[in-house]
């Protein structure tokens, strides 16, 4: 079931911690009305969109509501205009086009609660990497019913984990792993609202292989996380599933891993000179993991859909670029595959490729989009931030 489809589905609450009665009615009004699902949807791709996506949105989650696309543009203007009015969001013009922006109430009864970490701040994001991201993540899941979340980089390595810990159980536990430890870094995961990856080094700092077998789950999260974590910082994440990942249950009864990381980068508007630093990044970053045997892994997953012997452990990586210009993405994946198969140890295991998602560039054609600013009527403004924050 997509993404969409479980919005389509979804129930939701007025926060427990709301009191006050005014603020608590405009919560009430939102769910009668089944405008939180569409606020549900928006709010797991970032602050911004524009109304023609809104459109849209409401069009798949609720697909036989409307008898014409006049009906459909009519009601979304309605929806808008009363989301804006009770405080869930607020309003703006690029070029033509009408632009959503969250507030912090529409976070507030997604999450279910008003102690959450985001902060309505207009003026901080208010700026042309985080509008554009949004943008291309909006897009993105009206187009593949998927999200590019950055939490893709830990849920990844926690769905590893797991799968790991029951092909152990199954086994029953020849190789003699550490199981309570391997259920407390599950344990971890599933408790910790932030501050996934310290928490869990935190508890693996305590532990030595010596006295906790974990094996490749050791590596997994002390090294492997660590690096997804600066990966994260830097806005770039995972695929929700990994490009190609194999477990492999050894005589012993040790488990190894062969596993291809697939890479996102959100174009927006970085320079190619960012594409080349990035990708050496990921390369040595995955050259660099402790015990990873890469050599000959570009040849034997191009002939066999295999990386290579089931006793080594086997990382690799490739990477994916999503953007709105087909002429700067091919400019960019060129970049990124200069460093393919430049060596028989290249951990880069398949070419970088694109996607290309037009319809954004449709918002920002006008605009002055290629400059730090967007928004035309903000111009001083936003470049008086910026140098602010130089």
């Amino acid at each position: 079931m997509g993404i969409l489809n479980e919005l389509s589905n979804k129930k939701y609450n007025v926060p427990s911690d709301i009191t006050q009665k005014r603020t608590l009615k405009y919560y009430e009004i939102v769910i009668e009305k089944g405008w939180a699902k569409y606020l549900d949807a928006l709010t797991r791709c970032g602050p911004f969109a524009m109304r023609p996506q809104f459109v849209e949105l409401i069009d798949i989650l609720e697909p036989n509501k409307y008898v014409s696309n006049a009906t459909l543009n009519s009601q979304a203007t309605l929806i808008l205009q009363e989301l804006e009015k009770l405080n869930f969001i607020s309003t703006g013009f690029l070029n033509n086009y009408k632009y959503i922006y969250l507030k912090n109430s529409a976070y507030t009864l997604v999450l279910g609660t008003k102690k959450h970490p985001y902060r309505y701040s207009f003026k901080k994001e208010f700026n042309n990497e985080k509008f554009i991201d949004s943008l291309l993540k909006v897009e993105y899941l009206l187009r593949y019913d998927d999200i590019l979340d950055y939490s893709n980089l830990q849920n990844q390595l926690y769905t590893i984990t797991d799968n790991v810990y029951k092909l152990i159980i199954d086994s029953q536990n020849k190789y003699n792993y550490d199981i309570s430890a391997i259920e407390n870094i599950l344990s971890i995961y599933k408790n910790s609202n932030t501050m996934v990856y310290k928490n869990i080094i935190d508890y693996l700092n305590t532990t030595n292989e010596y006295n906790s077998k974990l094996g490749i789950i050791r590596t997994l999260w002390e090294y492997l996380g660590k690096e997804y974590w600066k990966i994260s910082r830097l806005r770039n994440t995972v695929t929700k599933e990994p490009f190609y990942l194999q477990l492999n249950l050894l005589p012993s009864g040790e488990v190894t891993i062969h596993y291809i990381a697939e890479i996102i980068i959100i174009d927006t508007n970085n320079s190619l000179d960012y594409y080349q630093s990035r990708n050496n990044t990921f390369f040595y970053m995955f050259f660099d993991m402790p015990n990873n045997n890469t050599r000959n892994i570009i040849k034997n997953f191009s002939k066999e859909r295999k990386l290579g012997n089931i006793y080594d452990n086997i990382f690799g990586y490739k990477v994916k670029i999503i953007g709105y210009d087909k002429d700067a993405l091919i400019e960019k994946t060129n970049t990124i595959n200069k460093a393919y198969g430049v060596s028989e140890y290249s951990p880069m295991v398949v070419k970088c490729d694109y996607i290309d998602l037009m319809n954004v560039g449709r918002y920002l054609e006008k605009s002055r989009a290629y400059n730090p600013p967007i928004f035309i009527e903000y111009v001083t403004k936003i470049e008086d931030l910026i140098k602010k924050q130089m």
